[in-house]
């Protein structure tokens, strides 16, 4: 039994590394603390060795590893939309944006107050156009 679990937790880590859909990161790390509360009931090694104590220690560094990468690497639902194929493999991405931007100014227009940007406006269209008086 214990040599399953740790074939269904390596299985689960392969695929969920490779992949970003976080619930398999998720599902991973619940894998390696199954394997982990087996061990701790299987009474396999005598309690309080190095060996089970190092054993211990790696099965619950690999699922605390998995659940944080899985929560870490989640995006929210409103920046992107992903759609996946009946196999689970990445069909097509999305990426809403958010923020609101805002035209940037040339530096030339920055230092100028308003009305002499007016000012340099109408001579600029006036330039072509000769003065006729009525």
């Amino acid at each position: 039994m214990l040599y399953a679990l740790i074939a269904l937790g390596g299985i689960l880590s392969f695929i969920s590394a490779r992949s970003s859909f976080f619930p398999l990161k998720m599902a991973a790390g619940f894998a390696w603390f199954g394997t982990f509360v087996y061990w701790l009931n299987a009474d396999l090694l005598t309690d309080g060795t190095p060996e089970d104590t190092v054993v211990m220690l790696v099965l619950l560094i690999a699922g605390l590893l998995f659940l944080f990468w899985g929560i870490g690497s989640r995006k929210p639902a409103s920046d992107i939309e992903e759609t996946y194929s009946p196999t689970g493999k990445l069909v097509n991405r999305i990426i809403k944006s958010t923020r609101t931007s805002e035209p940037k100014q040339s530096s030339s227009t920055m230092s100028e107050s308003t009305l002499e940007y007016r000012d340099k406006v109408r001579k600029a269209l006036n330039r072509g156009k000769t003065s006729r008086k009525r």
